[in-house]
């Protein structure tokens, strides 16, 4: 006779394995999933600095997803540019500061049991044109052939706005 309880733990397990397995295969039909890395400099390579030209500069390579790095540029203290991929072609303009705790979201589907995204969401601390913090926003970068600024967004929603505007953005 079986016992009550072990039959219990049999079935709980059976429908946790099959719950996981379902997820898999949905992420595999390519659903679109998230994915999330760091680019807070102390998790990146640091690949240049402009102490011999007495600059202000720096410059990181940070782990991205589906093979596609990040490069971060530092100059004059807070502006940073973000490029992405091998032949990152960086997006200047931004003053901005991050927080470690933050990380980079990265939106795709899983094809073939590989990542492959098409759009990354950063949140950023941004600063107005006099120089004061003027709060945070997500900025949606568009990942297609090319790369490009697709928005930014701010409010109660954000997450969810920023994630169907990297949806239905293209560059």
């Amino acid at each position: 006779m079986l016992n009550p309880m072990s039959s219990l733990g049999l079935i709980v397990t059976s429908v946790a394995v099959l719950a996981l397995a379902g997820h898999a295969q949905a992420q595999d039909r390519g659903e679109v999933v998230s994915r999330f890395t760091s680019i807070w400099p102390h998790d990146c390579t640091e690949t240049g600095d402009g102490s011999a030209e007495d600059q202000d500069w720096v410059s990181y390579r940070c782990e991205g997803q589906g093979g596609i790095p990040v490069f971060l540029f530092f100059s004059d203290g807070v502006r940073l540019s973000l490029g992405f991929g091998d032949q990152a072609a960086p997006f200047m303009g931004y003053q901005a500061d991050r927080a470690e705790n933050w990380p980079v979201e990265w939106r795709g589907r899983v094809i073939n049991g590989r990542f492959v995204p098409h759009a990354e969401i950063a949140r950023m601390k941004t600063f107005t044109a006099d120089g004061d913090l003027g709060g945070s926003e997500l900025v949606v970068f568009g990942l297609r052939a090319t790369t490009c600024v697709l928005g930014n967004v701010r409010g109660a929603h954000a997450n969810e706005d920023a994630r169907r505007l990297a949806e239905s953005g293209r560059c």
